[in-house]
Formats: structure tokens, C-alpha cells, sequence
């Protein structure tokens, strides 16, 4: 088991310094989620991504699953109850390591656990992410040039890739190739 972040730590690798490419990476996704939410992301900056309030604790498989939105939690399966939510995969071939693909997820609440639960508001951005990236194809092209990388010995064992360079050279050649 592990904490899974919901909004991935990836966005804050990046120091003052506006010329170090972890920013420069970093600045056009959290410009992406500014625009497209109400989330004030500010509270997320430094060691606070840490928060309980950005993390589920899972199995490992589902925690690769989740980064790699393979599903998702769905709020509005239950509007009337904020901790409680139904995951939903996106592909027909993945289950959960119960072998489901479908199940309801209750957040115990900070009194009953003394621990926040997750940000729903977090969750419904990973949702909306998850949906897009499937529904798009991007997901699976993402995960294909993470396995390519993996192949070709480019991917660094420390975690240290910078995959969106490595992630636009490959649609760059893709776009040359396809034009």
C-alpha cells in the first residue's frame, strides 16, 4: 500500500529560478489547471502537495493505474454524500486487483479518522483529466512513449526524466512523419 497523490507531484519540481526546465515543464500545466478550474493551486506549492487532502492510499497497482488515469472517482454517482464516490475504469480490459471494475469508495470523514479526507475538488479535476486523456487516445500515446523510453534506456532510474521534452521530440517526429 501507498499514498497516491491526485495532483501529481511532477508539477511541483521546480525552484525560483525561472530558466530551469523543471519550471519551464512544469509552468504550462499549472497554468492549464488554473484556467480551467477554480482551484486555488497556491496551496499545493512547496511541501503542502504532501497534504492528506491531495493523496489516497492504495495498492500499487492502483495507485499506477490512477496516475496513469486508468479510472477514476466519480462524484456524482452520489451527490448527496460528500466522502462517498463510485471508481470507474476506462478500458474494458483493466480491474481493480479484486478483480472489479467498478466499486464505491467512502472517504471517512476528519472526525471519524482524524485525517482530511481527499479534496473533492482535486478528485473532480483528475476525473475530468482521466476522461479527456481516454477519450482523446492521449493517454495510451502517452503510456506508449513511456514504454518506448523505458525500451531505448532513455528514462533515468533516479525518477530525474524530463519525459515532455522526450514526449514532444516523439510527437514532433510523429507530426514529420504523419505531414
Amino acid at each position: 500500500m501507498e499514498a497516491t497523490p491526485i495532483i501529481p507531484f511532477l508539477l511541483n519540481k521546480f525552484n525560483d529560478r525561472a530558466i530551469n526546465p523543471e519550471f519551464i515543464d512544469a509552468a504550462p500545466t499549472w497554468d492549464m489547471l488554473r484556467s480551467w478550474t477554480q482551484i486555488d493551486f497556491k496551496t499545493l506549492v512547496g511541501s503542502n502537495i504532501n497534504s492528506p487532502t491531495n493523496a489516497i492510499y492504495m495498492t500499487y497497482g492502483e495507485h499506477f493505474s490512477f496516475v496513469h488515469f486508468d479510472f477514476y472517482l466519480d462524484k456524482e454517482a452520489y451527490p448527496d454524500n460528500p466522502n462517498r464516490y463510485k471508481l470507474r475504469m476506462l478500458k474494458d480490459y483493466r480491474r481493480l486487483s479484486n478483480g472489479w471494475r467498478e466499486v464505491d469508495v467512502e472517504f471517512p470523514t476528519q472526525e471519524e479518522s482524524s485525517v482530511e479526507p481527499p479534496n473533492p475538488d482535486y478528485l473532480k479535476v483528475h476525473a475530468a483529466f482521466a476522461k479527456v486523456l481516454n477519450l482523446s487516445g492521449a493517454a495510451d500515446y502517452i503510456k506508449s512513449v513511456e514504454s518506448d523510453a523505458e525500451m531505448e534506456g532513455t528514462l533515468h532510474p533516479d525518477g530525474e526524466t524530463d519525459f515532455s521534452s522526450y514526449l514532444r521530440s516523439k510527437l514532433t517526429i510523429t507530426a514529420q512523419v504523419s505531414g
